[in-house]
């Protein structure tokens, strides 16, 4: 392999399953070695071919629209100081449009059930200074340990909160304010209620504990339904239960936290007793967590040996890195991003692609590209039949 094919390599994620539950959204990323940085764009697989539908440098983050007529993305614009925005692209024809202009940016999407609201996840600065000059020039007051974090910069300055844009007149509200951090937001699935999570104790920055909250979508005081603990993931359930992966402490555990199911009086009752951890992993987010099917079964991702695997059936010979799990509205089908490890000069070299399983017995197909896999091939639980040889390079891409 040569250093000049590492922009060859296209890396699927963030796979989104259209309400048809046939087409899907996914982020496809690339080296841009003239520019010397990562590019990624919004590809569409259409039942049939994939290909690119967005031509940004730094799209992500896809997400269908209750109707399917509108996809919502993440777009960052091309300046050093541009932040990832809010766009609209009508998929029946049109051009992708940027609808907010937040200073820090956006960070997650999620459309409300009745495709009214989109609900994001925002970051503002709290240090009171108006201008970046002088921001840059006064110096910091640091008073607490967690100030700085990889690809994320300062934090002390920063705090992340919930806004709703409204779809109609593409105007936005806040949701959730004060000297606290939110995440992992969740609609129920009559769309009155808002579940996050978020870290309120005072020993917060030494202690990495939090709750689980709801507030109404309508807007209104935050409500702390689980005790204080290791919370990694809530949402609701299609019967509108609140779930949560994690569980209630007072100081940090190196344990797996169970799938729980929260009744409205707070009690909490376990579904999963595994000794493998349930965390969502990577990317975060509303496609990391537990998905929930009409059969009534929920698809968990699970940690064993370092290696993410579907629970609470395991679909391939060997179980390798998977994440970006999704359901359609008819709980039926998922769609997730799965790796096949090659092992090349002790080097592991992970290809990516998307397998879509219409239910537990079904076959498996494999999403490719153009110009790297030559379509895409049907398997039949084994992922050796997905990998076909790349040009001049003697690595097996998936």
């Amino acid at each position: 392999m040569r250093p000049d094919q590492l922009a060859d390599f296209r890396v699927p994620s963030d796979a989104h399953l259209h309400p048809d539950g046939k087409r899907v959204a996914f982020v496809v990323k690339q080296m841009d070695l003239d520019e010397d940085t990562y590019v990624s764009s919004i590809w569409l697989w259409d039942g049939t071919e994939g290909r690119m539908l967005t031509s940004g440098k730094a799209d992500s983050t896809p997400r269908w629209s209750p109707d399917g007529n509108v996809l919502a993305f993440l777009r960052k614009g091309p300046g050093e100081k541009d932040r990832p925005q809010l766009a609209l692209l009508p998929i029946g024809g049109g051009e992708a449009d940027v609808v907010t202009d937040f200073e820090l940016g956006v960070s997650d999407v999620s459309w409300s059930p009745d495709g009214a609201s989109i609900l994001l996840q925002v970051a503002e600065y709290v240090d009171g200074i108006e201008d970046d000059d002088e921001r840059a020039r006064a110096p910091r007051k640091i008073s607490h340990p967690a100030f700085r974090f990889d690809n994320l910069g300062w934090l002390s300055d920063k705090r992340s909160h919930l806004w709703i844009l409204d779809t109609a007149s593409q105007e936005t509200r806040q949701v959730t304010s004060g000297d606290y951090s939110e995440s992992g937001a969740s609609w129920s699935p009559d769309g009155s209620t808002i579940s996050f999570m978020s870290a309120r104790g005072d020993d917060r920055w030494v202690n990495p504990l939090g709750s689980v909250y709801t507030v109404p979508a309508a807007g209104g005081e935050a409500k702390q339904v689980t005790p204080s603990g290791q919370w990694d993931w809530a949402g609701f359930g299609p019967d509108g239960s609140l779930y949560v992966i994690g569980l209630a402490t007072e100081r940090f555990k190196l344990a797996a936290g169970p799938l729980q199911r929260l009744a409205p009086d707070g009690s909490l009752t376990r579904i999963t007793d595994l000794d493998r951890s349930l965390r969502p992993g990577h990317p975060p987010g509303i496609l990391a967590g537990p998905r929930f099917l009409a059969d009534g079964s929920i698809h968990c991702l699970l940690e064993d040996q370092g290696m993410q695997i579907e629970a609470p059936a395991n679909r391939f010979d060997n179980p390798d890195l998977v994440n970006a799990v999704d359901v359609d509205p008819g709980h039926s089908r998922l769609i997730f991003v799965r790796s096949a490890g090659l092992r090349i000069f002790e080097f592991p070299f992970f290809q990516i692609p998307l397998v879509i399983v219409d239910d537990p017995d079904a076959t498996l197909l494999g999403f490719a590209f153009p110009d790297v896999n030559q379509g895409a091939r049907r398997g039949s639980g084994s992922f050796s039949s997905f990998r076909n040889k790349a040009p001049d390079t003697g690595i097996l891409l998936g």
